[in-house]
């Protein structure tokens, strides 16, 4: 045997059955690799459509025949993994649910049973057999939902209306609403398929609201619902109450789990609705049914929706931005001997008077759950300043013209020492009102009700506002005599929080800085929190003639954050500064020229 193995028919043998050893290892290892590239599908399920067309006619196999066309067209998009229509008829009779399934929780434990992430239910909403010519024809109006397993809402659907060919007279009416059915069912996903539906991800959240990293652009709209996932799980409902370009914010309606940044976010689908009549030459195009006027009523809805419409539309403006023009500035109060933030608004002039203006709630960047400041209706602007504050907020529905609240709601309470605001922190504002309007324009208020309450949108502010404290000087000294060119410092206002700060120095004939006797000098840029340097300051040439003129003069040094926006409330030149405490030095006279010497006849002559 072992001079079999070391001939060479023995070593053509051993490599032989060496190789038949090893092959399935090999192939295995082959195989491994392309199985890491299938990619798992969303699992959908169809449901029997139910049967609403007038009378019921046709019975549930009407319904059937619709799912049946749906569920065969998404398995030809690939883009789906379709559970078998069997597989759902089996899954219904086992947990014993009467077909056409419809009530939200057997439609969650069918869709468990089947493990779909996904459910399409749908409504025949009328159909036809008509005579055309020699032949006959079917028309078909469906309605397709899509729905979320995990929170029953829709995020996608069709409505589509089909017409099958003209078939022979005797062609049984199956065959004429199969083909219709499959037609409208081949629209239908055509037309949810290459839907962009709006998506984005959570950037930040708050107590009851979160900021959406997609705006206009995307698609999201104001009124929008939203579905907020992690992962596979659904945690949350909301509703798009702001929208920009880029960004969105949305109320929180329900939480489930809480939100947080990274979840994703998808929007809710409003599926058109078709009418059940078709029009009156024979066509599968859907007429809208005129249905009667709650004429009691009718005037009054009429009255609100155009009161609300005015005030929500402010000629021109778009959704609720009721509140307008909202700018945060720092600020000093020389009294309170701290700094501040002043915030001011105005509305879009279609709100009439402060009689329905009842509150402005503002709200800081730095605190989620509640306002931070309220003001009376009567207000149009507002500090906040490192004092605590106690008060009792309010919240109420947003415009509805049959909803009639005759008090706002307690939104909650904040007491002492609440979130006063930091100097050389940054904050973003945003300003909401509570407005009224007569319950007289409303139908059936409640009795004895004068106004029905509404809470406008909240205006985020113009940009971020730092308060700030005072620059303290340390030269030159006050008082003194100074030459023409001198050094002028401060200590930084830059505190715990970095932050880039422009520096710039006032010199001035008068004591509080006006206009035509002040000169603006600088800016020096900087985020150092040591000693700031302005300059050697030339306090004579290049400055303006009544500067020139002045033997006393007023100067200060101003301090704002570069990226506020839009800065520090005015001084009386326009100046936006954080000013230090006016100081003055004085200046000597420039001493008069030589007088003339003339020669006079040899003798000197002054």
């Amino acid at each position: 045997m072992r001079r079999f193995v070391t001939s060479l028919p023995g070593k053509f043998v051993c490599h032989i059955v060496v190789t038949a050893l090893l092959m399935p290892f090999l192939t295995l290892a082959s195989i491994r690799p392309a199985m890491a590239q299938i990619q798992t599908l969303p699992t959908w399920a169809v449901v029997d459509f139910v049967n609403r067309s007038p009378g019921g006619k046709g019975g549930e196999k009407i319904g059937a025949l619709a799912a049946d066309a749906i569920s065969d067209e998404l398995g030809k998009s690939n883009k789906y993994e379709i559970t078998p229509r069997e597989s759902v008829a089996r899954a219904i009779t086992q947990l014993n649910l009467v077909t056409p399934v419809t009530e939200s929780t057997s439609l969650t434990r069918l869709a468990n049973e089947l493990q779909a992430t996904s459910l399409v239910t749908g409504e025949v909403i009328n159909y036809q057999i008509r005579p055309n010519g020699n032949g006959k024809q079917a028309d078909v109006a469906i309605r397709m939902v899509v729905r979320d397993v995990a929170s029953g809402l829709p995020v996608n659907g069709s409505a589509q209306t089909a017409s099958s060919s003209v078939r022979a007279g005797d062609t049984p009416d199956d065959v004429l609403l199969g083909e219709a059915f499959g037609i409208a069912a081949a629209k239908a996903v055509n037309d949810i398929n290459t839907r962009q539906l709006p998506k984005g991800t959570v950037l930040n959240t708050f107590e009851e609201s979160a900021f959406i990293n997609q705006g206009t652009r995307s698609g999201f709209k104001t009124g929008q619902k939203l579905i907020i996932y992690r992962g596979a799980e659904q945690v949350a409902t909301a509703t798009i109450t702001e929208v920009s370009y880029d960004d969105a914010t949305a109320r929180i309606d329900r939480s489930y789990k809480g939100i947080r940044p990274g979840d994703r976010v998808q929007v809710v689908f409003d599926v058109p609705n078709i009418e059940p009549r078709f029009s009156n030459d024979g066509t599968a195009r859907p007429v809208v049914e005129h249905k009667p006027r709650d004429t009691n009523h009718f005037l009054q809805i009429l009255l609100a929706a155009v009161a609300l419409a005015v005030i929500m539309g402010g000629g021109g403006s778009n959704g609720q931005h009721v509140v307008t023009q909202v700018k945060s500035e720092a600020t000093f109060d020389q009294f309170a001997s701290g700094p501040g933030v002043k915030i001011s608004w105005n509305t879009n002039g279609w709100v009439q008077g402060n009689n329905q203006k009842f509150q402005w709630q503002i709200w800081r960047s730095d605190v989620f759950n509640a306002p931070v400041i309220i003001a009376d209706g009567s207000r149009s602007n507002i500090v906040d300043t490192t004092q605590a504050r106690s008060f009792t907020w309010n919240t109420a529905p947003k415009s509805s013209v049959t909803n009639c609240l005759a008090n706002p709601t307690a939104g909650g309470s904040v007491v002492d020492p609440g979130t006063p605001i930091a100097s050389g922190q940054p904050y973003l504002y945003q300003v909401e009102l509570i407005y009224r309007i007569s319950a007289l324009d409303f139908p059936n208020p409640p009795q004895g009700t004068e106004f029905c309450y509404f809470l406008t949108d909240r205006e985020t502010a113009q940009g971020p506002a730092t308060p700030l404290d005072r620059p303290d000087v340390l030269a030159p000294a006050q008082g003194v005599d100074v030459k023409k060119s001198i050094p002028f410092t401060t200590n930084s206002v830059v505190k715990n929080t970095p932050i880039t700060v422009q520096y710039a120095l006032e010199l001035s004939t008068s004591s509080e800085f006006k206009k035509g006797q002040t000169e603006i000098i600088g800016p020096v840029t900087t985020n150092t929190t040591g000693i700031v340097n302005i300059g050697i300051i030339d306090t004579f040439n290049g400055r303006k003639q009544f500067i020139k003129n002045a033997t006393t003069l007023w100067w200060r040094i101003g301090a704002k954050n570069v990226v506020d926006a839009p800065g520090p409330v005015p001084d009386a030149i326009g100046a936006r500064y954080i000013w230090s405490i006016p100081r003055s030095f004085t200046r000597p006279n420039n001493p008069p020229p030589p007088p003339l010497a003339l020669h006079i006849g040899g003798t000197l002559a002054i």
